[in-house]
């Protein structure tokens, strides 16, 4: 077990790394190429010291970013790769268990009694990547890569909150191990899953976007020396412009590098059709997608454009402590939560990274204080409204002559002539600076890019939906996307170890253990079934008749496809599946993109053929079975009502739960007793309307309501569910 850690470590760490202009130059010189939001977030990660979690699509860099920071130290990276199921075994320690064995039988023949500290001793441990990088003897601290950490179980997070706060681990029969140099530990993921909130809360958080085509070419350039400048750069933009497309896996940084050295290999030094022709595998790796790039053609890709962000910004009159205080207290006002311990590290940070620019305090404050993606539009408009000059640090201190809290005017989004959304540019900037010190576009359009910081929505939760104006109705689908969907859960076939006796004996584990201990059965190992949440699919009307509601309720499954992992699809004439339309963190560009992809928009109504074809083409395939589906639709159906019913028995059959969400149950004269709506009634589980934020709350309750021990399912029109 180590001992306290000591100071030369640091010393040498402040002698390689003094400030972020040392660290932007370093991993230049180890083929790597960091933007400064990055190359801020690691120093602030090394100096602080704090771990750090990079999320980002796959393909971007992130774990190339630790083996560079590692390079740069000098010092040995220690990589977790994780997994779904993973365990201490795997990532932090095991015990050597022939060896163990032959120490008790020579104690037996010598006739000497072992106790459990030298049965359980470090000569008998083995070490796994955690517990190497907390041993690690330094000079330098090492770099702990825990890598995709989405991929495992809440279980396996919780396991690590005290390797994360302390540096250290706890090992049964052994003790606690205390690193004398922390390790720089840095996590990654791809948004496969949300984070726990105690994970998030003990590291520093960074986006790491998918760069510029220019800096793409670059870094080919330096990964294959030989490729010519012009082939690096048209491929780095041939893949900016395909991952413009709706593909299911868009290719990244690796796949660019290998397309331009198989090219470089042909040797090709211009792009052409049959250049691109031959060699499609090295970049798209799915059917799918390799279809949709071929029908699309090199010509139809959209141009992605990313401009430069830029600024420059005195250093503040303020100090460390007093504008981290002040802009926490904006930040919160506004909605996003930021606790007291994270604005002491963000006047930590600005004592170790001086703001003399705007993007040094821009980065800093977003790497200390944002812990999730979805946060960038709120941190972006009230930074542009703290220091871009219209508001003042001091208002948030709450003396009793500060201005009430700054509110911006509502915005609109043109809506097309046929009723469905217009396309809008949703990816935030940041506001540049003039000389002057005001923002490019003056002060009344910076002004409606401020988020309002003083909440007004209490008003419209009992506002029916189609009675709001559109600043109410762009708030309300704020709210609606944060209401959270959770659904029963159900035994997996997957299984985890337990320390119950009570619990089934797991014959192919303690096999397995009795394997690696020479053949001798030492313990018994236990198992139980896990448990996951069952899966939600949402079908959405966006027939004419639900036009007033539409907007709200695409809001509703957009929070759920993010959130918890749901399926989506919307009809009207037909079936319309979304698979990535709804993963967009933007609201309005997500509709966008909704609305492009139902080309039945706001058309008629084709009830039971829209669930006839969501059973055959995904339903009996597995989406249906045992989830739990929610219908959202006012039952305005041309189809025959026998139809209707027949197609709803069939998914009644294969649901767990079968929930119908009509707005129009809250009308006095709404009586269910003919049409389609008559006919899929007896085959639902629950009936309630939506036609508010707080009637959505009795969705809710439906959605996460458990199905009886032995229900009467619904199998006729008798059973009726009022």
């Amino acid at each position: 077990m180590s001992g306290p850690a000591r100071g030369g470590a640091e010393d040498d760490v402040l002698r390689r790394i003094p400030d972020v202009a040392a660290l932007q130059a370093a991993p230049d010189d180890v083929d790597y190429l960091a933007d400064p939001g990055l190359t801020t977030a690691l120093f602030l990660a090394v100096r602080l010291p704090q771990p750090i979690l990079f999320e980002g699509e796959p393909g971007v860099g992130k774990t190339e970013a630790a083996k560079a920071l590692a390079r740069v130290l000098d010092t040995p990276l220690y990589r977790l790769q994780c997994y779904e199921g993973i365990d201490s075994g795997e990532a932090l320690y095991g015990w050597n268990y022939p060896r163990q064995l032959l120490g008790i039988r020579l104690a037996e023949v010598r006739d000497a009694q072992l106790d459990g500290t030298e049965l359980f001793g470090p000569e008998y441990l083995l070490r796994r990547p955690l517990l190497k990088a907390i041993e690690h003897s330094g000079p330098r601290p090492a770099v702990l890569l825990l890598d995709e950490i989405d991929r495992t179980d809440a279980e396996f997070e919780a396991f690590t909150f005290e390797l994360l706060a302390e540096s250290a681990v706890t090992i049964p029969d052994f003790g606690t191990v205390r690193a004398t140099h922390p390790p720089v530990v840095i996590l990654t993921s791809n948004r496969t899953r949300d984070l726990h909130d105690a994970l998030t809360r003990r590291c520093l958080y960074h986006w790491i976007d998918y760069p510029a085509p220019d800096r793409i070419a670059k870094i080919v350039r330096r990964r294959v020396p030989s490729s010519a400048e012009p082939i690096a750069l048209q491929a780095a933009s041939a893949i900016t412009r395909l991952r413009s497309l709706d593909m299911d896996k868009p290719p990244g940084i690796a796949e660019a590098i290998d397309w331009v050295s198989a090219l470089t290999i042909l040797g090709v030094e211009r792009l052409d059709v049959r250049a691109v022709d031959q060699i499609w595998g090295t970049i798209l790796k799915n059917r799918n997608d390799h279809d949709l790039a071929l029908a699309r053609g090199a010509d139809g890709w959209s141009e992605t454009h990313m401009p430069d962000r830029v600024g420059a910004l005195a250093a503040p009159s303020v100090e460390a402590a007093g504008l981290a205080v002040g802009f926490s207290t904006a930040l919160r006002r506004a909605g996003l939560t930021v606790p007291p311990d994270r604005a002491a590290r963000l006047a930590e940070a600005i004592r170790l990274v001086p703001p003399h620019a705007r993007d040094a305090l821009y980065w800093t404050s977003r790497v200390v204080l944002v812990s999730r993606r979805e946060q960038f539009p709120v941190f972006d408009a009230v930074f542009a409204a703290v220091f871009d000059g219209m508001l003042d640090p001091a208002d948030s201190r709450g003396g009793s002559t500060a201005p009430p809290p700054v509110g911006g005017e509502p915005r609109t989004r043109p809506t097309a002539s046929d009723g469905r959304p217009a396309g809008v540019e949703a990816t935030p900037q940041h506001p540049t600076m003039s000389p002057g010190g005001d923002s490019e576009s003056g002060a009344g359009p910076a002004r409606d890019t401020i988020l309002a910081m003083a909440s007004s929505e209490e008003h419209l939760h009992d506002v029916a939906f189609a009675d709001l104006a559109a600043d109410e109705l762009a708030e309300m689908r704020r709210l609606v996307r944060d209401i959270v969907l959770a659904t029963p859960t159900r035994r997996s076939r997957r299984t985890r170890r337990t320390p119950h006796r009570s619990a089934r004996l797991d014959l192919r584990r303690t096999v397995k253990s009795a394997h690696r201990a020479g053949g001798d059965l030492i313990r018994l190992i236990c198992s139980q079934r896990r448990t996951r949440s069952r899966r939600l699919m949402l079908l959405c009307d966006v027939s004419a008749s639900m036009e007033p509601c539409t907007r709200v309720f695409l809001s509703l499954p957009q929070g759920s496809v993010v959130g918890a992992g749901a399926e989506a699809s919307v009809f009207s004439t037909r079936l319309t599946r979304l698979i990535r339309q709804l993963t967009v963190g933007d609201p309005d560009q997500s509709l966008a993109r909704t609305a492009s992809a139902a080309s039945d928009w706001a058309g008629g109504t084709r009830l039971a053929e829209s669930i006839r074809s969501f059973i055959d083409d995904h339903g009996r395939r597995g989406l249906a079975r045992g989830a739990v589906i929610v219908v959202l639709s006012d039952g305005w159906a041309q189809d025959a009502p026998e139809f209707v019913g027949e197609q709803m028995a069939r998914l009644s059959r294969l649901a767990y739960r079968t929930v119908w969400v009509n707005p129009r149950k809250v009308a006095v004269d709404c009586q269910p007793l003919v049409g389609g709506l008559a006919a899929a009634l007896p085959y639902c589980d629950a009936f309630v309307s939506g036609h508010s934020y707080t009637a959505l709350t009795e969705v809710a309750a439906a959605i996460r309501a458990e199905r009886p021990s032995h229900p009467e399912r619904n199998r006729g029109p008798d059973n009726a569910t009022r």
